[in-house]
């Protein structure tokens, strides 16, 4: 089955309490969005947080959107400078299932045309195509 990315993709926000993410609060504004019409999420991306986040809080956002909005797609988002450590971070993030990843150029740095295209072709050489739930074949 394939994700129509199409529609109303929301870059979700991630609430905090203090210095923790507040998964009850994610959770509730996850359903307010998709009892709106909403097409998707997109969570951890340039919103802000993103890129402030780490590997476990990545997968604990996705966990608690995956449990409070079971049948919505959801894309986590992808940035960083490194083009093998945003690999490394591509393949672990597949495992998870998203529907998608949103991938941003390297941000803080000057990469040529043709260096912004290798950093997306790394990326997809993990296999992603295989991983990703929107390529599958059922």
């Amino acid at each position: 089955m394939q994700t129509p990315f199409e529609g109303i993709w929301v870059p979700i926000i991630t609430p905090f309490r203090g210095d923790t993410i507040d998964h009850p609060a994610l959770a509730r504004l996850a359903q307010y969005l998709a009892s709106n019409g909403i097409a998707g999420l997109v969570a951890g991306a340039t919103t802000g947080e993103g890129a402030l986040l780490h590997p476990g809080e990545q997968e604990a956002i996705f966990a608690t959107l995956r449990a409070a909005v079971p049948g919505l797609p959801i894309a986590l988002g992808l940035s960083h400078s490194s083009t093998q450590l945003a690999a490394e971070m591509a393949k672990r993030m597949a495992t998870w299932q998203p529907d998608g990843l949103l991938v941003t150029a390297p941000p803080y740095v000057r990469p040529s045309q043709q260096g912004i295209r290798r950093h997306f072709e790394a990326i997809a050489d993990h296999d992603l195509q295989h991983s990703l739930p929107h390529q599958r074949q059922h």
